[in-house]
């Protein structure tokens, strides 16, 4: 028999007893004697002596549903290690990135800082060395947590989209041989997304800007290291190494690595300062659920 998943388990189960009087026998574990052949009940009885709540409905899995469980399992751990992975070449990239631009943003604002606080002779040089350091050690702070979440979101999602392949290979099997049986599922709901306003929206591409300079400037570094270091070996192997050869290979390197640490380290920043402001908006609307409860609380009752 086909399920009706438009009746509730409640009306399945009164129709089961009473297909089960009339033929004068008791339902047993999902099917009911006729004649000495069993036809098997409307839905499973484990469904059937559940009621389902007001967030669940009877859903029948199909065997794509099943392997795409499968693949999204195997997917997502494929993922994960990807992304870990690039936490790490997040963290180093946008932390030598974030040093040298926060450090040369500090160097360019001590000078002016020395002078409107007044000071004068080697106290200048003091001001702006300290401002320089200060500013890079904020650099390096802000340039490794953005890339390393930049790095690692983008791998994550790159590494499951690969991982999907071997996933499904897995999964379509998995899922012809898994059970096909009604079950109760949560029904879907509706997200609830938080607008980020212009004031929010205008800091967050201030400071994925200067983010995305961070990471570019340690990727590129970086890339440009690993560039040289592939040419050095492949001209070693190939017996052809020149220096074109390598600093094609640097030039190479720091363009791609560059340019995908600016991404990673962009993307970062900006969802930092999203994040916040989402965390706020949260911790806003909480605040005036407990005040509006409290005040209710507190009015006399008439």
């Amino acid at each position: 028999m086909k399920i009706n998943t438009g009746v509730t388990p409640a009306q399945l189960s009164t129709t089961t007893k009473v297909k089960a009087e009339e033929k004068g026998v008791d339902p047993k574990d999902g099917f009911v004697q006729s004649g000495g052949v069993s036809e098997e009940v409307v839905v499973p009885k484990n469904l059937v002596l559940k009621a389902a709540k007001e967030n669940q409905e009877v859903h029948t899995p199909t065997t794509m549903e099943k392997a795409g469980e499968t693949a999204d399992k195997i997917g997502g751990i494929i993922g994960g290690a990807v992304g870990l992975g690039a936490v790490g070449f997040g963290l180093y990239s946008g932390g030598l990135g974030g040093l040298i631009t926060g450090g040369t943003i500090g160097l360019g604002f001590g000078p002016a800082k020395a002078i409107m606080t007044g000071q004068v002779g080697f106290d200048i040089v003091k001001t702006v060395f300290s401002t320089g350091g200060a500013m890079a050690k904020a650099g390096i702070v802000l340039g490794a947590g953005a890339a390393a979440i930049g790095a690692g979101v983008i791998g994550y999602k790159v590494g499951k989209a690969a991982g999907m392949i071997p996933g499904y290979a897995v999964g379509i099997p998995v899922g012809l041989l898994s059970s096909k049986e009604p079950e109760l599922v949560e029904k879907p709901q509706p997200k609830k997304k938080h607008k980020a306003g212009k004031l929010a929206t205008g800091i967050a591409g201030v400071v994925g800007g200067t983010t995305a300079i961070m990471g570019g400037t340690g990727g590129a570094l970086i890339g440009a290291g690993i560039g040289t270091a592939g040419a050095t070996v492949s001209g070693l192997l190939l017996k052809d190494l020149t220096l074109a050869s390598l600093g094609q290979g640097g030039l190479l390197g720091a363009a791609v690595g560059g340019g995908v640490m600016a991404i990673a380290a962009g993307y970062g920043g900006y969802k930092l300062v999203e994040w916040a402001a989402s965390a706020i908006n949260k911790a806003k609307e909480t605040g005036e659920h407990v005040i509006n409860t409290v005040t209710d609380a507190a009015k006399p009752k008439e």
